[in-house]
C-alpha cells in the first residue's frame, strides 16, 4: 500500500513541493463549507445540536458537504455537552475519535488544509 501524500504545508518547508511541483499544485482548498444547519437537528433541553453545528461552522472552516453525516453524528453528541448532560465513556471516546478525524484536535491539526485567500502577489508568484 502506498504512504499517504504529505501535506502541502510540510512539503512547502521541507523542499518537497519545489522538487515535484505538479504533486502539489492543486492542493484541496474548500469553498462551500458545510452549508445550513439540516432539518433533522434541534436544539431541546438535553442537546443543542444545532449550537454545536455553528461550533463546528465557525471553528473548523476547512470542513464542506463531504463531511456532513460524520458532523451531524458529532453536533449530536456535543449538543449534549453543551446542555450539560453527562457523557459515557463509549460517547466521550466516540466523540473524541470524530474531533480526530475531522483535524480539531492539536495532534491532528496537521493532517488539514485549511482555506486560504490567494492574493494577486500570490498569483503572480505562482508562475515561478
Amino acid at each position: 500500500m502506498a504512504r499517504a501524500k504529505k501535506p502541502a504545508a510540510l512539503a512547502a518547508l521541507d523542499g518537497s513541493a519545489s522538487i515535484n511541483p505538479g504533486r502539489y499544485k492543486n492542493g484541496p482548498l474548500v469553498t462551500s463549507g458545510i452549508g445550513d444547519c439540516p432539518d433533522f437537528l434541534y436544539d431541546t433541553d438535553d442537546c443543542k445540536a444545532r449550537q454545536a453545528w455553528r461550533f463546528f461552522e465557525t471553528h473548523a472552516p476547512w470542513l464542506d458537504s463531504s463531511h456532513i453525516g460524520l458532523v451531524a453524528t458529532a453536533c449530536q453528541m456535543y449538543g449534549e455537552v453543551l446542555a450539560g448532560v453527562m457523557l459515557g465513556v463509549n460517547k466521550l471516546q466516540a466523540l473524541r475519535a470524530m474531533f480526530i478525524t475531522l483535524g480539531m484536535t492539536p495532534t491532528s491539526a496537521h493532517t488539514v488544509v485549511k482555506p486560504t485567500e490567494q492574493t494577486a502577489e500570490d498569483k503572480f508568484f505562482e508562475d515561478f
